[in-house]
């Protein structure tokens, strides 16, 4: 961020016990509605602030424009809408509110963190460490809570950032509008802002939107959520092939660990995750053939119908976003995603330790029709060929603010178009925010555990233990190539089903660690009512 060195000259107008303040942003410039032509009328706890003219640089520059705010006062919050029209394309607005106390700020699943200026102080959504819903609190000293929450039923960007003007804080509240619908005029979606003793009833608020406008259903309901996905107690993270063509384990070694653990266990318990099981991690995709060297196709086909011979189920992994431009078809090359000035994205990954990124790949974006089609016809194939449970989509959880296609869109359209051709079919992602919550009804969680007020996710979805989740011993990360750390015993308590990470020396070395984890599982099951 690029702070202005000068002041910008918006006017803040009295609600309640803050101060608030507008600015417009166009593809071009940032204005405010000129502070003399400003227009002020209050009713019945209702106030519309209009102008017609916008000014800009310091108020230096005017230009003519239309701006209107509505706001309704309801006890301790109030409820603001903003709709502008400029000469230019308007990408934005963002409400200043100034006159809040200091605190601890909501960060990824609402986990509090005292706030400071470059540390928690710019928070976007959706972004899955930062803001996995539109809505943010700042704690107070004495546990009361100040909240701002977006009433947006589409998934648009949202930024929340503070700034600590002497002894309080001025929190901006950025709407950023969808790059397919820049237009000259906008409406920005009603902010509800205010203080509350109890955060539980905000966050209830946006349940009752994700199931009344998105027709999210509890866990025990969805349609989406096969019989056997909801008696899972254990998932075991195969890994398969590094990135460098290492194989942990080939598909004879997954099997004997899927026979040890359901014999143990009982295998209509067990789902197995199978990362790298197409050769080299990330390189090969989207290829999404069974490698030689873990077995070839006799030893994929073995592998798949072993497990289910011991009630396991089978997920194998593949990108929903990144593709590799030699093995994806020329004509796809488009589909990397594009920022909203039409810029394409590229990220660049260290795979092979040179300390330099590879851009080999593609960062393909699952809305882009095409590509999407193509990873359809993928997901059907392997389905048909054998016999898999589900799909494990990783990378699912990048947004861009693309200006040709919507990319949660793309996801819920994906994940629909595979519930209408297989039935018991499961759709397993890597990681979430509300809005691809109706597509994920399972994921993994990089932390494992969730802060409080878990509702808002456990009511409709279950997850689990990350990939990047060491093995036992060394604490091996495997194909995920984040080196070695300390492996994590899975907490029985917790709401997040139990992981066990497999790399090469685990069925061999490591028979304590997995007893121990079986245990915790059952414990688990046991709790959850499903043993």
């Amino acid at each position: 961020m690029q702070p202005f060195n000068f002041e910008f000259g918006e006017r803040y107008v009295a609600i309640g016990p803050w101060q608030i303040a507008f600015r417009v942003y166009s593809e071009f410039n940032v204005y405010t509605p000129a502070p003399d032509a400003l227009e002020q009328k209050r009713d019945a706890g209702k106030t519309v602030i209009t102008a017609d003219r916008f000014a800009w640089a310091g108020l230096q520059q005017s230009m003519p424009g239309s701006f209107r705010a509505e706001i309704v006062e309801k006890g301790d919050e109030f409820e603001l809408a903003v709709e502008a029209e400029l000469p230019e394309r308007i990408k934005g607005t963002t409400v200043y509110v100034r006159g809040i106390p200091k605190g601890e700020i909501s960060v990824g699943t609402f986990r509090f963190e005292p706030l400071g200026e470059r540390r928690n102080d710019l928070l976007q959504y959706p972004k899955v460490a930062q803001c996995r819903f539109p809505l943010v609190f700042l704690k107070h000293a004495k546990a009361d809570y100040t909240f701002a929450l977006s009433t947006d039923a589409e998934v648009r960007q949202k930024t929340f950032a503070a700034q600590f003007p002497g002894e309080g804080v001025l929190l901006e509240l950025h709407h950023h509008e969808d790059a397919r619908k820049w237009s000259t005029h906008q409406q920005t979606p009603v902010w509800q802002f205010g203080k509350t003793k109890n955060p539980p009833d905000i966050v209830a608020r946006r349940m009752r939107l994700m199931e009344d406008q998105w027709g999210l259903e509890p866990w025990e309901t969805r349609p989406d959520v096969p019989d056997w996905a909801r008696r899972i107690c254990l998932v075991l993270n195969l890994h398969g092939t590094h990135w460098t063509g290492y194989v942990y384990n080939d598909y004879a070694r997954q099997l004997a660990i899927v026979r040890y653990v359901a014999d143990r266990l009982g295998g209509r318990h067990v789902l197995a995750f199978c990362p790298a099981w197409d050769g080299r991690y990330n390189y090969n995709w989207p290829q999404y053939e069974p490698a030689a060297a873990m077995g070839g196709e006799a030893g994929l086909k073995g592998l798949v119908a072993g497990a289910h011979a011991c009630g396991v189920h089978v997920i194998p992994q593949i990108g929903a976003q990144s593709a590799n431009r030699t093995f994806l078809p020329q004509g796809l090359h488009n589909s990397a995603f594009q920022d909203a000035f039409g810029n394409p994205f590229s990220k660049d990954v260290d795979w092979d330790n040179d300390r330099m990124g590879d851009t080999y790949r593609v960062d393909a974006t699952l809305a882009h029709p095409g590509f999407r089609q193509f990873l359809l016809d993928k997901v059907c194939s392997l389905n048909e060929r054998f016999g898999f449970d589900g799909i494990f989509m990783d990378i699912n959880q990048v947004f861009h603010n693309d200006s040709r296609f919507h990319i949660t869109e793309g996801h819920l359209d994906f994940a629909r178009r595979l519930h209408e051709r297989f039935a018991e079919f499961l759709v397993f992602g890597e990681s979430w925010y509300d809005g691809i919550m109706p597509a994920y009804p399972l994921t993994h969680c990089a932390k494992g555990k969730f802060a409080q007020w878990n509702e808002i996710f456990e009511k409709y979805c279950r997850v689990t233990y990350h990939l990047v989740h060491p093995a036992p011993g060394r604490g091996s990360t495997g194909v995920y190539e984040a080196g070695f750390a300390a492996p994590i015993v899975p907490d029985p308590d917790a709401d997040v089903i139990p992981a066990l990470a497999f790399v090469e020396d685990t069925l061999a070395g490591h028979a304590a660690e997995i007893s121990q984890a079986i245990e915790i599982a059952k414990t688990y099951g046991k709790r959850k009512g499903i043993i």
